[in-house]
């Protein structure tokens, strides 16, 4: 039976020393080298931190974006771009709203990855581009994501994800994403859907790590949507906050 499917990889640094579609970040630095994957299972470096393009603010007379009344006042202190915790401890971002612009709606979610598990490397057979990952391993990133709060257009929509596993070689593993679940064992993807403020689920995300590597930690890497322009300029996806054992 195939699913469909396909997995992308990715990078973290250091991380191992001390996704229907599926979709990936690039590396978190700019000294990270791209891999021989194809295409569809590659890493690709982030563009130059000069000729990242101008962040686009609120044009003169535009309205405040509007604010859920459920808000908390003052709003959550926020975990920083390469922070490193311990499994179980709970991380604050900001993020984007669906896939609307971070300007025009957002959310301030909590994340917390309470596991890393072995999961089922038989999924490997259904994807797309299996032969690339024959020989490697599943598992199984388990947690809970908290609405804290929601802002602009966008309330009321899909907040959430980016969350991954991190191999021992430094690299994000590669994430299955399908609907319906590529397994019943592992669903979620660290989505809330319809999301409201105060929502908290618990959510499951496979990842998915190449031959002759395994996960060891957890990662954010908050943008897991490539740009017409290429990759994201989000501060979290060039330097993620990593969960450690």
């Amino acid at each position: 039976m195939a699913l469909g499917l396909t997995a992308l990889t990715a990078c973290v640094p250091d991380a191992g020393s001390d996704p229907e579609d599926a979709t990936s970040p690039t590396p978190a630095t700019a000294e990270s080298e791209p891999t021989d994957a194809e295409p569809t299972a590659t890493a690709t470096k982030p563009p130059n931190p000069s000729e990242a393009p101008a962040a686009q603010g609120q044009e003169p007379g535009e309205e405040e974006p509007q604010e859920d009344p459920a808000n908390p006042d003052p709003p959550p202190e926020l975990t920083g771009p390469g922070a490193q915790v311990a499994l179980g401890e709970t991380i604050t971002v900001r993020q984007r709203v669906g896939i609307l612009d971070e300007e025009e709606a957002w959310a301030v979610v909590r994340y917390t990855v309470t596991g890393i598990e072995p999961g089922d490397d038989s999924l490997i057979d259904d994807l797309d581009n299996a032969e690339e990952y024959l020989g490697g391993s599943v598992s199984y990133v388990r947690g809970t994501v908290e609405v804290v709060a929601l802002y602009g257009a966008g309330i009321g929509g899909i907040v959430g994800g980016a969350v991954t596993g991190v191999q021992d070689d430094g690299y994000l593993t590669a994430g299955i994403f399908s609907v319906p679940a590529a397994t019943e064992d592992c669903t979620g993807n660290f989505l809330v859907t319809g999301a409201g403020v105060g929502d908290v689920e618990e959510s499951c995300t496979v990842a998915l790590a190449l031959p002759g590597t395994d996960v060891v930690a957890a990662a954010y890497y908050a943008d897991d949507v490539l740009s017409s322009d290429g990759p994201s300029e989000d501060p979290y996806y060039l330097d993620p906050v990593v969960w450690l054992p």
